[in-house]
């Protein structure tokens, strides 16, 4: 009896003291809120509190806003931002490329610890790759990404040397492809830019979309983004890339040859790929007079890569009938010409640099289905 008893008596005095403090707790939050949403009195912030360089010790939310606001304001009008590029040329980027957001900076503060301006710059990459459109090597994320830093900072002259940025020496063309026969639209020029001198890190899993997306390109269902696929994945399957994920449309286009179509569609169908290696490589991306051009970028493979295209095989279509007294006798309407279906089987060899095969791999296969042709004659069914 005695231990039960003493049992009860503990477990009441916890729950009194778990009570108290649950109502203590309760109503400092309580107070807390009803100074900020009743009385309009703000919270102010605890000591070592920080918005980048900005000390905002003391200050309401209101007040901090402000004072952000202020700095953003100078910072703007006096901000330089220069890249000094390989060839001693300074290179200007307008500030306004770089947005910092002011809400959302002053809503994710932390009172008491440093906190991080909110920096959006979605055009930012291909402002600097329009600056790179003779293709020289650098890493253009990596030079963004210090001017956002930088800009975190509120440092007002902001320049950056392109030579520290280059792609090691030594690197070259480890892979091409040319694609043509297409119709250009207004977003090829945008995407290309966008992939441009993308870097593919070592051991990265990425893949078309998600590079265009990172850019803060819009995206839409459009041939021209299949146009760019099609080239990126005839480069890939030159190197030991991984093909992750690929897929082809119910016809083989104008500008695609038999095994080396690549269909994107935004949501649905994707170009995925890895890259295996210990090394960076760059994709270097241009279009001329309706002639588009990848380039793979980085140090020499372990092996020299080919594709071959085997048991290729076509099937004509079938001539399907049908009987109507709309047309004359003797006279044949053709309502769907129709067009061949195709199957064949894609591998990467790989040799060594004495030519012996080390590895032939099945990357792919390819079927196209026929589609009959349709004629209309006179008569009836």
């Amino acid at each position: 009896m005695n231990g039960n008893y003493m049992i009860k008596i503990f477990v009441i005095t916890s729950l009194s003291i778990l009570f108290l403090l649950t109502s203590f707790y309760g109503s400092i939050y309580a107070f807390g809120k009803l100074k900020t949403e009743v009385l309009g009195i703000e919270e102010k912030y605890a000591n070592q509190t920080k918005i980048g360089p900005l000390n905002v010790t003391g200050h309401t939310k209101t007040t901090a806003k402000q004072l952000l606001t202020n700095k953003v304001s100078q910072w703007m009008n006096n901000s330089t931002i220069t890249i000094l590029d390989t060839n001693g040329e300074a290179l200007s980027i307008p500030s306004s490329l770089v947005n910092i957001n002011v809400p959302a900076t002053i809503n994710a503060i932390q009172s008491g610890q440093q906190n991080e301006i909110v920096v959006v710059a979605p055009n930012l990459t291909n402002e600097i790759s329009a600056l790179y459109e003779n293709h020289i090597f650098v890493d253009i994320d990596a030079i963004a990404q210090d001017i956002v830093a930088n800009v975190k900072e509120m440092t007002v002259r902001i320049e950056i040397n392109a030579n520290n940025y280059v792609i090691e020496e030594g690197n070259g063309v480890v892979a091409e492809s040319v694609v043509t026969n297409f119709k250009k639209d207004n977003y090829l020029d945008l995407w290309v830019a966008s992939l441009n001198n993308k870097v593919i890190a070592a051991n990265e899993t990425t893949s078309l979309l998600s590079l265009l997306e990172s850019e803060g390109t819009e995206l839409i269902d459009s041939d021209s983004l299949s146009v760019l696929a099609t080239a990126l994945y005839k480069a890939l399957l030159n190197t030991n890339f991984d093909i992750l994920e690929r897929h082809i449309g119910s016809s083989l286009p104008e500008y695609a040859s038999l095994g080396f179509e690549a269909k994107v569609v935004p949501g649905e169908l994707d170009l995925a790929f890895r890259n295996p290696n210990a090394e960076n490589y760059v994709f270097q991306v241009y279009e001329d007079n309706n002639v588009l051009n990848v380039s793979i970028v980085g140090p020499s493979l372990p092996y020299r890569y080919v594709v071959s295209i085997k048991g290729k095989q076509q099937f004509k279509p079938k001539t399907i009938i049908h009987f109507s007294d709309s047309v004359k006798e003797n006279e044949v309407m053709v309502k769907n010409e129709g067009r061949p279906g195709y199957l064949c089987t894609i591998y990467r060899s790989a040799f060594d640099e004495s030519d012996n095969l080390v590895s032939n791999t099945l990357i792919a296969e390819d079927f196209y289905i026929p589609v009959h042709r349709v004629e209309i004659r006179y008569g009836s069914e």
